[in-house]
């Protein structure tokens, strides 16, 4: 049974580091835009070579969590943790084949379904005010439309991943020159506002589906049977 384990090697220092320091920033002892300890101090606190602490801190760089500015007053900077980290991550899992674009039309259809359902019950009269103002608005506005229909949700995972899947198609959109859906939302967008405004949670989920729908058919990769 033993054959079956593998050696254990020694964690380099760097690593450690990297670890350490990443999880001070993840749990906030270190806030966006403040800048970490200086190579020196890490040098004398760690006990370690200067390489090894650029090593370290390149890897945070790699990660997203730093950003290296050079100079008298440079460093490393603790960069602010947003959604894009969940944009870039699918975006990359997508064109390396890990999935498919249908299976991401799928996701995105049946999360759109979910936020149109849940910003119809949460709208209140507040809401439907400024959503009614997209009846006055060219196309500049429906960004701001299905944003504010996300935002309706109340659940910022769920707005973040809609938002990260949506960059996603934009990168298949542009591949296909076709158009994106906030295009769509510019001509059929009425009718999901005012079942939204209605609290019609049924009408608003099936308004986003057909918006949604007539995108995914636009790129001719859109299976009939979803």
């Amino acid at each position: 049974m033993l054959r079956d384990f593998k050696p254990v090697g020694h964690i380099k220092a760097s690593t450690n580091i990297y670890a350490q320091l990443r999880t001070a920033i993840l749990d906030g002892r270190y806030a966006a835009g403040q800048k970490l300890p200086s190579e020196s101090e890490l040098i004398s606190y760690f006990n370690v070579s200067r390489t090894t602490i650029r090593e370290a801190i390149k890897g945070l760089e790699a990660s997203g969590l730093v950003d290296i500015k050079r100079g008298a007053m440079g460093g490393a900077f603790v960069k602010p943790i947003g959604f894009e980290r969940v944009e870039s991550a699918c975006n990359d899992l997508f064109f390396s084949g890990k999935f498919s674009f249908y299976e991401l039309q799928y996701a995105l259809l049946l999360i759109g379904q979910m936020i149109a359902r849940q910003a119809a019950h949460n709208c209140t009269s507040e809401d439907a005010k400024i959503l009614q103002q997209f009846a006055f608005e060219n196309k500049k506005s429906c960004q701001f439309l299905a944003e504010k229909i996300a935002n309706l949700t109340h659940n910022r995972f769920l707005i973040g991943l809609f938002q990260s899947l949506v960059q996603v198609t934009s990168g298949v959109k542009k591949q296909h020159q076709s158009n994106a859906i906030s295009a769509h939302l510019d001509y059929q967008g009425s009718n999901l506002v005012n079942a939204i405004i209605q609290r019609d949670e049924s009408m608003a989920e099936m308004e986003m589906s057909q918006i949604l729908r007539s995108y995914f058919d636009e790129l001719t990769l859109f299976n009939n049977e979803i």
